[in-house]
């Protein structure tokens, strides 16, 4: 039915795998499938999910719990008894499925795979991300606004330049497959256009400013799935809206988040002081 909505079990212990098979056709050329593979333990049972070839994947990971990793895209599982089995014998369409694993590490390295050429080194955990307004008459008027709260900044490395730390955070207030993921996404570290600047504010909040976010949609990224361009670039590139953000406030979870924060992010960036 329409709008029907349910919670279905796939598989209990399990092992997930991502597989990649180039397919030739005189009509379509060649296409590269990606496919999500959950195979049971004892090898009685495989679900695959193919991924969209038409944007990227990008995983969204549940605030409160950072072992399960949710994919959001329409899509067709199928469900396989063995591992001779060529044809499923039941497939089922849906927009939502979620990836539990037994640790957090697990999880990272599962994201990673999706992501390359982009590896997830850390994730905190945040209660408020706010935009900060430059404008002094807007500042006036409504200092903040609040983009999103009980979400995950994640700090990936780009592992074709390996000093390039790009920043990622799911802001949508709403979940709809046909508008895409919408994230905010920028490069920390080396700085695109002007010197990113971060400054503790408070026990557990940072700012940070010299930022041009424009935003991340995975429904317009296929518009540019073709270009010979860097994932990095491409979803820096992403235009969502007519006017960047160069100013957010992050508030942690906790004061320790914060410190660990800005302790990697100096590290990493060969640093001793902001």
């Amino acid at each position: 039915m329409p709008g029907r909505m349910g919670l279905v079990k796939g598989a209990s212990t399990c092992i997930f795998q991502i597989s990649s098979r180039t397919k030739r056709s005189a009509s379509k050329g060649t296409r590269v499938v990606r496919s999500i593979w959950t195979i049971a333990e004892d090898g009685k049972s495989r679900i695959q999910q193919k991924l969209p070839r038409d944007c990227d994947t990008i995983p969204y990971t549940l605030w409160s719990n950072l072992n399960k990793v949710v994919i959001r895209h329409p899509t067709e599982l199928r469900y396989y008894k063995d591992a001779n089995s060529a044809s499923p014998y039941k497939t089922t369409e849906t927009s939502w499925v979620t990836y539990t694993f037994d640790s957090a590490s697990q999880s990272s390295d599962f994201q990673s795979s999706l992501l390359r050429p982009l590896q997830l080194i850390r994730s905190f955990p945040t209660s408020r991300t706010m935009r900060l307004h430059a404008s002094p008459f807007t500042r006036a008027f409504c200092p903040r606004l609040q983009l999103c709260a009980l979400e995950n900044l994640r700090i990936f490395r780009d592992t074709t330049d390996p000093n390039c730390l790009v920043c990622m955070i799911h802001y949508s207030p709403n979940f709809h497959p046909s508008n895409g993921e919408e994230y905010i996404i920028f490069r920390l570290y080396p700085p695109p256009r002007n010197s990113v600047r971060i400054r503790e504010d408070g026990e557990s909040c940072v700012k940070i400013k010299g930022l041009d976010i424009r935003g991340c949609s995975a429904g317009e990224q296929a518009k540019k799935a073709k270009s010979p361009q860097s994932q990095t670039e491409r979803l820096e590139e992403e235009a969502y809206g007519s006017h960047s953000i160069e100013k957010i406030k992050i508030q942690f979870d906790s004061g320790q988040e914060k410190r660990e924060f800005l302790q990697m992010t100096r590290q990493l960036q060969g640093l001793s002081s902001w």
